[in-house]
């Protein structure tokens, strides 16, 4: 099994555990989402790493203060992913362009499914959210 091989099984089996830890059907959705996703940017040559997927309460409250909102965010609710992505010469993916093809797979997976790269006012490229 390559190396991109192994990193798509074991990102999809983290996706598939916060799926069976969480008891409502839109977070499972989510966490299969997510494993498409991830296998779609290694089928691209690319590897990622998870930053977030889930910001406690007490987390959310001291991004508050800087980020109005924070605290009833999707992060909160355990239906935001949060990616660093490397090309397959190990270069970190850091401008908007870079994620468009993926932001634009996100969305295309399920309607409520949010790539936050077309936010106006503070773009997220590594943000993938699904909207209640």
């Amino acid at each position: 099994m390559s190396f991109h091989s192994l990193k798509v099984v074991l990102c999809a089996t983290i996706c598939t555990c916060f799926a069976l830890v969480a008891t409502e059907e839109l977070e499972h959705i989510f966490a299969v989402n997510c494993s498409k996703l991830i296998a779609y940017i290694v089928e691209n040559k690319c590897s990622c790493e998870l930053i977030s997927v889930y910001r406690t309460r007490k987390e959310s409250l001291s991004y508050d203060a800087y980020m109005p909102g924070e605290v009833n965010s999707s992060l909160k609710k355990r239906l935001v992913l949060n990616l660093d992505v490397f090309t397959d010469d190990k270069i970190y993916l850091s401008s908007l362009e870079g994620f468009v093809a993926f932001g634009l797979y996100w969305e295309s997976l399920d309607p409520r499914n949010k790539w936050c790269g077309h936010s106006n006012s503070k773009p997220h490229a590594n943000h993938f959210a699904m909207e209640l």
